[in-house]
């Protein structure tokens, strides 16, 4: 708060002029009157300094994140949120929603086998089982528009993240498995929350063992 820079100030300034005019010397009734003005913005500075310096200042911290560096046949996640804001690292960029409810929305989606796919053929594969997304590049990474969902889906979106928070997901290459956890998120995600037939989901798994034999998705790597 203290550390306000000249943008502001220079902003704040040229506020004040507009308020209190320019100072004059003299004693009228309107002189006066501009006098009080000046008094009273200057006892409204310090809140108006810091109303600035929030809006200014960039909000880095955040519950959810994007994995730019995705190692398919290692790692299994795509997007994650921790319980409280933090800055992530160098391949954990944070993601700032206009409504903090859609993080978890993010992440089941992201998770699934579609949010996969759409990292995958988003990113950047250069390296078998690698796929790398800048930070400009995520901006733009295709995602489910949260906005068309209802106050009941986000919350039904909360829901299947409890339940599946705790839960041992495999390496990304092995999102075919059957009986896995990622083939319950697949049906969670597409049957209960978003409302497709059963046949949707079952056409979804069938992509999904197209996707894990690409040799961009497993690397080389052989199945345990």
């Amino acid at each position: 708060m203290n550390d306000v820079g000249g943008k502001e100030r220079r902003f704040l300034d040229a506020l004040e002029s507009l308020f209190t005019g320019a100072q004059v010397d003299g004693q009228s009734g309107f002189i006066n009157l501009m006098r009080v003005k000046r008094r009273y913005f200057q006892s409204l500075r310090p809140q108006l300094l810091q109303a600035v310096d929030k809006r200014a200042r960039p909000q880095t911290a955040a519950r959810a994140h994007l994995n730019l560096d995705f190692r398919f046949n290692a790692q299994p996640l795509a997007e994650a949120i921790t319980e409280d804001n933090c800055i992530g690292g160098r391949a954990w960029v944070n993601i700032n929603f206009n409504k903090k409810s859609w993080d978890y929305a993010f992440s089941i989606w992201g998770n699934g086998t579609l949010g996969l796919l759409s990292w995958w053929w988003h990113g950047s594969r250069q390296q078998p089982g690698r796929v790398i997304i800048s930070i400009t590049a995520s901006t733009t990474l295709p995602v489910l528009d949260f906005r068309a969902s209802s106050q009941a889906q986000i919350k039904h979106a909360k829901a299947i993240f409890d339940d599946f928070k705790d839960k041992r997901f495999a390496p990304a290459y092995l999102a075919d498995e059957e009986g896995s956890t990622r083939e319950e998120l697949d049906h969670a995600v597409l049957c209960e929350w978003l409302g497709f037939e059963e046949k949707v989901w079952k056409a979804v798994r069938g992509l999904a063992k197209k996707w894990c034999a690409e040799p961009s998705v497993h690397g080389g790597k052989q199945r345990p």
